[in-house]
């Protein structure tokens, strides 16, 4: 402790030049040593008689200038010890030491805060994840909801996750969009388990398709009667209070209105399915699909 107390006063030690005397010590003038007493004489002398041609080395070694011009004072050893700190900086630094040491302090036990906070709230999730699943799981597997480890068809889908964390609604086939993932439904709705609220979009694998947006923008004002929310890029809504931390109150009015919203959007939900399958087959080939994006509305 002591040690760490130590190194941190010098370390945030600043000192301040409160008094300098710049001084002359020694002199090497061709290899030769000389006085340094006489250059400093001669550069006195120059400073005080700026009127005089004459050079500080023909001062320093002209005998008989030196003589006549100049009057050397005695040769003073250079100071070997170390300078005193004045006790006013020597305050003001273990001042500075000790506010930073207790701002350090504070942020390590802020940070054991947060670390115990998050240690707590993965146990609470750990919890409360199997039992959100419990209660929701058997209502959306009667629906054909899957999960990703769920059924053999998707069990190599994407990576597995626990349960209570999502589900999907698959509305194709199973793509193998990219030879470094394993094959994903070309379409499907996906619920997103969150702390606080669920998540329901519509999506596709990164195929580069930008149908989705579209397609729920053109179906919004009949998504905004169910869900009383606007849906925003492939986010059709969010269920406040349905996170695997609340409690499982309202979950029957929840999933009707994702039936409601699944009702809705099947009748025309093949047309952006087949649009994402083009967009499939035309990256499989490696070209772009024709057109400028200008043609009707399909849906």
């Amino acid at each position: 402790m002591k040690y760490r107390d130590a190194q941190a006063t010098r370390r945030y030690y600043w000192p301040v030049v409160s008094d300098a005397d710049f001084r002359i010590t020694d002199v090497l003038d061709r290899g030769v040593p000389r006085n340094a007493a006489d250059l400093e004489a001669a550069l006195t002398f120059l400073l005080s008689r700026y009127d005089l041609d004459v050079g500080v080395w023909d001062l320093v070694r002209d005998p008989g200038l030196r003589t006549s011009l100049l009057s050397p004072g005695k040769r003073e050893v250079s100071p070997t010890g170390a300078a005193g700190v004045p006790e006013a900086l020597q305050a003001e630094a273990n001042e500075r030491a000790a506010f930073l040491k207790a701002l350090e302090e504070r942020r390590r036990a802020d940070q054991a805060r947060a670390e115990t906070a998050r240690a707590t709230r993965r146990l609470k999730e750990e919890d409360s994840r199997p039992r959100f699943h419990e209660l929701r799981w058997p209502s959306l597997c009667k629906r054909n909801w899957r999960m990703w480890d769920h059924d053999p068809q998707w069990s190599t889908v994407l990576k597995a996750k626990a349960p209570g964390t999502e589900y999907f609604l698959p509305l194709g086939d199973p793509v193998q969009w990219s030879s470094f993932f394993p094959p994903a439904p070309i379409l499907y709705f996906l619920l997103t388990v969150n702390k606080e609220h669920l998540v329901l979009r519509l999506k596709t694998p990164p195929l580069g398709f930008k149908g989705v947006p579209e397609y729920l923008d053109v179906h919004s004002d009949g998504l905004e009667r169910i869900s009383g929310q606007r849906s925003r890029a492939e986010v059709i809504c969010r269920f406040r209070g349905q996170g695997w931390d609340s409690e499982p109150v309202g979950w029957d009015e929840t999933l009707e209105t994702i039936d409601a919203i699944v009702n809705l959007l099947s009748p025309t939900i093949g047309s952006v399915r087949s649009e994402a399958e083009e967009q499939f087959a035309y990256n499989q080939l490696g070209i772009e699909p024709e057109g400028d994006g200008d043609s009707d509305d399909p849906w």
